[in-house]
């Protein structure tokens, strides 16, 4: 199962936010199993967006481990400091599961 994540992000911050989601967040993530698959940016005259791609044996295990994600005192804290010094740098962020069809190359793919 893949989930797609979206993140509008100030361009103002965008090497805060690099900074925090490299250095930060991909380790936490990591602790409570998270499987990035990819990541992307996409630029537009009017949004700067940072994306990127989960993969997850179940619903039941997502819901789960981003509650603990969520709850991780350690990414408290990061995002606490991170607001109070500059400001929170992600404007909107949005989250889909992706579901293949049939025919689609990536339903045949083992991602580990």
């Amino acid at each position: 199962m893949y989930q797609l994540r979206i993140y509008e992000v100030n361009p103002e911050k965008r090497v805060a936010f690099h900074e925090r989601f490299q250095n930060h967040a991909m380790r936490i993530m990591k602790k409570y199993g998270f499987n990035i698959v990819a990541l992307w940016e996409s630029v537009t005259a009017s949004k700067l967006e940072f994306i990127y791609i989960l993969n997850w044996p179940d619903m039941e295990t997502m819901e789960r481990q981003w509650k603990v994600f969520l709850a991780d005192q350690e990414w408290i804290d990061i995002k606490k400091k991170m607001d109070f010094d500059i400001g929170e740098p992600v404007l909107k962020a949005t989250g889909r599961v992706l579901e293949s069809v049939e025919y689609s190359p990536v339903s045949t793919i083992s991602v580990p």
